[in-house]
């Protein structure tokens, strides 16, 4: 069964939205004030989320309980999963950091950018981590070592997401509302579409992964054709 995950900045709550009915099935208070981004677990079994009480969050959906990612100094912009249990967070503190989403523990803090870090994605089959930052970089790391194996400039302005596209290629949204495309494998720029006028603030992709659906400061949203964005990067 497929649930829709919302989260309500005014009165701190996950919404779980039955996909099939649109009826809501359960809700999920925050005690970390406006929640900032929610990802689940590889397997699911988890929702994890960043918040603006600078921690990342851990929620068992079967058991109920909380694991907290403690140990920014700012908001944490975004989560996602890793590998394994492990969690991935970005800050306004321009750092990202792994944990053990079970123990809650730190296992490493990569600091390289001078910007907030809004957005990470990870390759598990490279094991690398790409970041985008305010700093208009994005950062390839280490998963392991944390290192940064490469600074890769983007053309455009400040960066808010990253998507994948295919395997080997993802998408960084700014706010200019362009979505600029990169290979993942030589680093190369690809190409780019103007897809709003103003900032885009947040975006997912359908079940079927056919289409990237993003929101924008310009009051609207738009679907953007992942084959198409694979051609164009083929």
């Amino acid at each position: 069964m497929f649930h829709i995950y919302i989260a309500d900045d005014y009165v701190n709550s996950i919404l779980i939205i039955n996909a099939t009915t649109f009826k809501k099935e359960d809700e999920i208070i925050s005690s970390g004030g406006t929640i900032n981004h929610l990802a689940l677990s590889r397997n699911g079994d988890f929702l994890l989320w960043g918040d603006e009480a600078f921690e990342g969050k851990c929620f068992n959906l079967t058991t109920k309980e909380t694991v907290c990612l403690k140990g920014h100094t700012r908001g944490v912009l975004c989560i996602v999963a890793g590998d394994g249990t492990d969690v991935i967070t970005s800050s306004r503190d321009n750092d990202i950091r792994v944990w053990d989403g079970l123990t809650g523990s730190c296992k490493i803090t990569m600091a390289g950018h001078t910007g907030w870090v809004c957005s990470v994605i990870y390759h598990v089959e490279t094991k690398r981590i790409f970041s985008g930052s305010m700093d208009e970089m994005i950062l390839c790391w280490d998963y392991e070592s944390g290192q940064v194996l490469k600074h890769i400039g983007v053309v455009h302005r400040f960066i808010m997401h990253l998507a994948w596209v295919n395997e080997f290629c993802f998408s960084c949204y700014n706010v200019s509302g362009i979505n600029e495309t990169y290979n993942s494998r030589d680093f190369s720029y690809i190409g780019s579409l103007s897809v709003h006028e103003s900032w885009t603030r947040v975006f997912s992709q359908t079940f079927e992964g056919k289409l990237l659906i993003d929101g924008s400061n310009s009051s609207g949203a738009t679907l953007s054709n992942i084959i198409c964005l694979e051609k164009m990067s083929s």
